[in-house]
């Protein structure tokens, strides 16, 4: 099969191209430079595919570079490290908010856009273009750090699973549609595994998960059996980049198979149990390739990290996918607007509140704490937002200077109303 290399086809859009040129603007060696886009990393060298620009306006300089190797030519290549004068600009730059910003002085993820030459032979990331979107979590542990999953994506599916276990969690749904709207890429939810539930227990979360967030689309789907992957590939089009999120054991990376057997028209890859044969090592993003598929222990459902660092496939349909590493914990970061949107019958309800720096723990005039008392909102639901608030509030205060005496005391009281609503819901 012939590989394409269009531009278009690996997902390049006119805003990459209005910051290469402000780049190219402030930097002039920037035109001899090819840009390359990041499927993946390893060993802490990357892998990257440069598309074929030639003969396009503001690229005449890079295809003279290519023609005389000293920028890369179309293609695909792998072992490419930073440039020592990019790597050092990034260490030095500050670093406080990095993985949020749209900057170009950080660290490359899976699906940004680079410049690369051949530096004396050997092929160089010189720079990162700005970013369109950005899916990034807090690092597990304490640590507040932002990690970047991965870059410019279009499309965020967030995946469950209907397999019996604690894979379909309600509160994990809302963590990563907050997740997704700070992002700035728009959220899809997949429940997987549908052949292992009923018809009952499917239709029952996935009218919970459309409560939870209206306007978002919920498919339910098996990546085994290949029902309803049909219905979740007709959402995407040829050079949009999606990406899947979710825990390990959710089969993500059955569904990228799934999908590009959809693509293909093919029998979904995920079609039977995996094993030895599934495994590969360093695979080249090109038409025709498995993402690596892990098992799950029987007794809890849980899944192992096969998908050890993020994966941009292209499939043969012209889709762009990102397979990520399933996470264990999925810390927040703070995006007052996201969690707003999530939480939009609090923050419609908050409007209506007298005071508007209410912390709706006993305030009078409280629409909030007026419609828990009525019935009206949840209090599970009100708890969950008052969580990922304090979250939020965390991850801020520990990337400011400092916090006023009035923030201080309006998380204090905000921290005394979640553990009051946990009590009520023990006892």
């Amino acid at each position: 099969m012939t590989k394409d290399y269009s531009p278009e086809g690996w997902g390049w859009r006119r805003e990459h191209h209005a910051s290469y040129e402000t780049m190219a603007g402030l930097w002039p060696a920037a035109r001899g430079m090819l840009p390359a886009r990041v499927v993946g990393r390893d060993r802490g060298a990357y892998r990257v595919v440069a598309p074929d620009f030639s003969g396009r306006p503001g690229f005449e300089a890079a295809a003279v570079s290519a023609a005389a190797g000293r920028a890369g030519a179309p293609g695909e290549y792998s072992g490419v490290a930073l440039s020592g004068a990019y790597a050092r600009a990034i260490e030095e730059a500050d670093s406080g908010d990095r993985g949020r910003a749209s900057g170009v002085l950080e660290y490359p993820a899976c699906g940004d856009w680079v410049l690369v030459d051949l530096d004396g032979g050997y092929p160089r990331i010189q720079a990162t273009l700005g970013r369109l979107s950005a899916v990034a979590r807090g690092r597990a542990g304490r640590t507040s750090e932002a990690q970047v999953i991965a870059a410019n994506i279009d499309t965020l599916i967030v995946v469950l699973a209907l397999d019996g276990g604690r894979n379909f969690l309600p509160r994990l749904a809302e963590r990563a549609l907050v997740l997704a709207r700070a992002s700035g890429a728009a959220p899809v939810l997949a429940l997987n595994k549908r052949d292992l539930a009923d018809e009952e227990t499917r239709l029952a979360a996935e009218a919970e998960l459309s409560r939870l967030a209206p306007g978002v689309p919920v498919l339910s789907t098996s990546a085994r059996t290949g029902a309803g992957i049909a219905e979740l590939a007709a959402l995407f089009g040829p050079g949009e980049t999606i990406a899947l999120l979710g825990k390990s054991g959710m089969g993500k990376s059955a569904l990228v198979n799934a999908l590009a057997g959809a693509g293909s028209g093919e029998a979904a890859p995920g079609a039977g149990p995996s094993g030895a044969g599934d495994v590969e090592t360093a695979p080249p993003p090109e038409p025709g390739l498995r993402a690596i598929e892990g098992a799950v222990r029987d007794g809890d459902r849980r899944g192992r990290h096969t998908t050890t660092a993020s994966r941009l496939y292209r499939l043969d349909s012209g889709l762009l996918v990102v397979d990520a590493p399933g996470f264990r914990e999925l810390k927040v970061l703070g995006d007052e607007e996201a969690t707003a949107d999530v939480f939009a019958e609090v923050s419609e309800l908050a409007v209506s509140c007298r005071f508007s720096d209410c912390t709706h723990t006993n305030e009078p005039g409280c629409a909030v704490r007026a419609a828990l008392d009525s019935g009206e909102l949840e209090p599970g639901r009100f708890s969950d937002y008052l969580e990922l608030e304090a979250e939020r509030a965390s991850y801020e205060r520990r990337h400011s200077a400092r916090l006023s005496a009035s923030d201080e005391r309006r998380w204090k009281l905000i921290a005394k109303a979640r553990r009051r609503l946990k009590d009520a819901e023990r006892g």
